[in-house]
């Protein structure tokens, strides 16, 4: 890499990685993540997703009737509104 007519070593160039963090209040409690989804269960943290498929293919596995998903909309957690795993199968 050539910088002001000098040039460095591949090993010595310096890489740069920027994380995003989302920071909110989820029933009164303060979570912070670096992924935008999030599964609660009570107090707990269950697991962090990049999107609300991964983390509902997720809850599906857990089993939980008490774990939620919350997304996180910029500022604060969003609640997501998610079916019971079971739902399409009891309307049959």
């Amino acid at each position: 890499m050539k910088a002001g007519g000098c040039t460095a070593p591949a090993s010595t160039q310096a890489a740069y990685v920027f994380t995003r963090m989302f920071a909110g209040h989820i029933q009164q409690q303060t979570v912070i993540s670096d992924q935008p989804v999030v599964v609660v269960d009570g107090d707990n943290i269950l697991s962090s997703f990049s999107g609300v498929k991964e983390a509902t293919q997720f809850l599906k596995r857990v089993k939980s009737d008490t774990a939620r998903i919350f997304r996180h909309n910029g500022s604060n957690w969003d609640r997501c509104k998610t079916e019971p795993v079971d739902s399409a199968a009891s309307q049959l």
